[in-house]
């Protein structure tokens, strides 16, 4: 049922009429709250977006340290019954920096063909199969100017389905890294999510004179790449 505001006397100034908060896996802090206005009406920079919570309140109870604010990311103003209602809603993020890592999977393809000529003899070589590659991303609120460097890697799993023709010892492998980012900007707030892709790559073929171990593929060594945080 809706609720009836009624002003006391004794509380002309602006009124926290109720306000609770809410924490995400990646640090988010949203805080809802309602505002009672003044007799004499809003301040006009009180509720601007972006200004800071009000200082005469106290912040909701569970709310967690903060990296800094909570800022005004918007607001409603109604008004009813000669009072005035300004529905608003902060946002912060959590200190220290919270961060929220997920991983997906899936399956794909390699294809690789390569030649080599020697003594005026070419030879060359197919080398096929699937393999499932790891997706790793990471979740993280910030709040300029706190910097933060997580570290992401994708994942190469199990090989299978092998098909080959010819000199398939002509074909190398390679693990390359790609890493992407994403910045969703709330007010001062920016949500970022870093993710780290790995997939194989067929590498060089090997000089006439040296041939790849045991006469089948190299798989290069694990890389470790750590991305380079970000500084608002």
């Amino acid at each position: 049922m809706p609720s009836t505001v009624i002003r006391s006397a004794q509380k002309a100034g602006l009124v926290l009429i109720e306000s609770r908060v809410s924490v995400a896996n990646d640090g988010l802090v949203t805080i809802d709250a309602s505002f009672l206005a003044p007799t004499s009406g809003v301040a006009l920079n009180t509720f601007d977006l972006d200004a800071s919570w009000p200082s005469i309140f106290a912040l909701p109870p569970a709310t967690p340290t903060l990296q800094g604010g909570p800022y005004l990311l918007s607001k409603n103003v109604s008004k009813k019954n000669g009072l005035t209602i300004v529905q608003a809603q902060y946002v912060s993020a959590t200190n220290p920096v919270r961060v929220a890592i997920s991983e997906s999977t899936e399956k794909l393809t390699f294809s690789g063909y390569a030649e080599q000529t020697q003594n005026n003899t070419t030879t060359s070589g197919s080398l096929s199969f699937d393999y499932y590659a790891s997706t790793q991303t990471a979740t993280y609120t910030l709040i300029a100017p706190t910097v933060y460097s997580p570290t992401v890697s994708g994942r190469i799993g199990a090989k299978f389905n092998f098909r080959r023709e010819g000199e398939d010892r002509l074909i190398t492998l390679a693990e390359t890294e790609t890493l992407v980012s994403s910045d969703e900007t709330l007010g001062k707030v920016s949500r970022i999510s870093v993710t780290a892709r790995r997939i194989i790559e067929q590498g060089d073929v090997p000089p006439a004179n040296i041939l790849p171990f045991m006469g089948r593929t190299l798989a290069g060594p694990p890389l470790n790449v750590s991305w380079v945080g970000r500084n608002r």
